[in-house]
This record gives structure tokens, C-alpha cells and sequence, in this order.
């Protein structure tokens, strides 16, 4: 979990980490919240991902962008929420995604 993190702007990963915890205390969380969230979060690390790698006279960082956004989508996936309000979610599956996610961007950035 660490590793892919690695990949995912870490103002994202601190929001949503906070966040969830600021949710957790509340029992009346709708669903929809939480995927706002989730949608939010993920639209901003596409643009600090894409802010953050653009370099002026090199190429768009389109495969950093597209590393980033991805890791952060299977990260949550594995923290569980929102996707736990679906009945096949399976901690144990999103785990194993995760893992498998780690070896797939060393292979696509340089």
C-alpha cells in the first residue's frame, strides 16, 4: 500500500485520509458523500499530477498522470470506502489488486 501511494500526490493521500477519518465519526454518511469524495479526490490528482510533472520544453506527462490517477483509484478501492457499500466488495480481492498494481509502473515510467 505504501509503495503505490508513492505515486498518488501526497496532499491527496492526506485528504483522504483525514477525510475518511472526519466521516467515520458519523453513523449517518450517505453513500453519495463518500463517492463524491472519492470523485473529487480523484479528479484533483489528476491535475497536482499533472501540475506537478509538467516541465516546460519535455512532453505531457500523460503515463505519470494516468500511474498517479490509477494508484490512487485501486489505493481507496483497498481502503475500503465507498466501494464497501457494494456487496462484492471483498477486502481480500482489493488487497490482491493492490499488490498486483505495484509491479505495473515501474514498467511504464522511466
Amino acid at each position: 500500500m505504501t509503495r503505490t501511494a508513492k505515486y498518488i500526490p501526497a496532499e491527496i493521500v492526506a485528504a483522504y485520509l483525514t477525510i475518511l477519518g472526519v466521516l467515520a465519526v458519523s453513523s449517518d454518511v450517505s453513500p453519495s458523500f463518500y463517492w463524491s469524495v472519492f470523485g473529487v479526490l480523484l479528479i484533483l490528482t489528476v491535475l497536482y499530477t499533472w501540475k506537478a510533472a509538467s516541465v516546460t520544453g519535455l512532453p505531457t506527462p500523460d503515463a505519470q498522470v494516468a500511474v498517479s490517477t490509477v494508484a490512487f483509484a485501486i489505493w481507496a478501492f483497498a481502503l475500503g470506502k465507498p466501494f464497501t457499500f457494494f456487496d462484492w466488495y471483498n477486502p481480500l480481492y482489493a488487497s490482491v489488486l493492490l499488490i498486483l498494481y505495484t509491479l505495473i509502473p515501474p514498467l511504464l515510467l522511466k
